[in-house]
């Protein structure tokens, strides 16, 4: 186990202006945000270590217990809610056991169409081909890409961010396109990152989840109409409910994107809802635009997260 007063020095000698504060403290609720549990996102052994330290001193809860939680106010430990964004298989096979070795609860938040039909994210799906294809196969418009690996790895990623602020249909055009180009099977790496759960996974999750609503297919929800919108935050719920046969009441923004708009048909729906802004959570906060916290790929980037938020 990870000893308290030893992270404490080894905080204060690394960061000297944080030698005078506790390295957590009970006033503040934090929501932690994980998204892959996987060689490339986060190893599977950095996360236990988190789960250690968490398990040793923090009591942890549900998105769903925050409003009782904020009415309440601290508890005898800091108290934590621990999220996973993009229902991935990883979840099921690398955090879940884990989640249950140290009793430590999670949300998962699903987007329920996609798992229904064994479809990764758009993007992770469009890294996986692009990864795929020489720049000699590439759609018109798309590329070129660097022939190094780690190079074009950052270039892919640069180019999906971009795509991102485009209108919906567009950026379909485009990965449509390059579905058409694809003659690969994708390779057990890009199972092993993007590869979303199954129905059966989703219907047979360990006690200490709680299911949260990801939409149906991971739109930018800003970049779809209002028909769209509405489908995509109310259907959701009760699909995911009618598949686990229980409440679904939160909801998490694709890539943290929404406006007034999105959050008022929320709403609608749902009585909580998570998002990327990063910061500690209170009772003044908006409890449909909640912040949270990015766990960190490591456990000095972790500690300092649960002290400071936004570092």
């Amino acid at each position: 186990m990870i000893k308290f007063s030893g992270i404490k020095r080894m905080i204060a000698t690394r960061f000297p202006f944080f030698s005078t504060l506790s390295i957590i403290t009970k006033k503040n609720l934090r929501i932690l945000t994980y998204h892959g549990i996987s060689p490339l996102a986060l190893q599977k052994e950095a996360f236990e270590k988190q789960l250690q330290f968490i398990s040793k001193n923090f009591d942890t809860f549900w998105v769903s217990e925050i409003p009782k939680l904020l009415e309440k106010g601290p508890g005898s430990k800091p108290q934590v809610v621990v999220t996973f964004d993009d229902g991935l298989k990883n979840h099921v096979v690398n955090a879940m056991p884990l989640l249950e070795k140290y009793g430590v609860k999670g949300t998962f938040y699903i987007p329920v169409s996609l798992v229904e039909n064994q479809e990764m994210l758009w993007n992770h799906e469009m890294r996986c081909i692009l990864m795929l294809l020489g720049n000699d196969d590439l759609p018109e418009g798309v590329g070129p890409f660097s022939e190094n690996v780690t190079i074009k790895s950052t270039e892919v990623s640069i180019y999906l961010e971009n795509l991102k602020a485009l209108d919906i249909k567009d950026r379909k055009m485009i990965q449509d396109s390059l579905k058409k180009k694809r003659t690969k099977e994708f390779l057990p790496w890009m199972l092993e990152e993007f590869q979303l759960m199954s129905v059966e996974d989703l219907m047979n999750l360990s006690p200490m989840i709680e299911v949260g609503s990801h939409t149906l297919t991971h739109p930018i929800l800003t970049s779809i109409s209002d028909k769209q919108l509405i489908t995509e935050i109310k259907e959701s719920r009760y699909r995911l409910e009618k598949l686990i046969k229980k409440p679904v009441l939160s909801f998490c923004y694709p890539n943290g994107s929404y406006s007034e708009k999105v959050v008022k048909i929320v709403e609608q729906y749902y009585s909580i809802a998570v998002s990327t802004n990063e910061g500690f959570v209170s009772s003044s906060n908006r409890m449909t635009t909640l912040n949270r916290i990015p766990a960190g790929k490591n456990m000095e980037e972790f500690l300092i997260r649960l002290i400071r938020p936004t570092a």
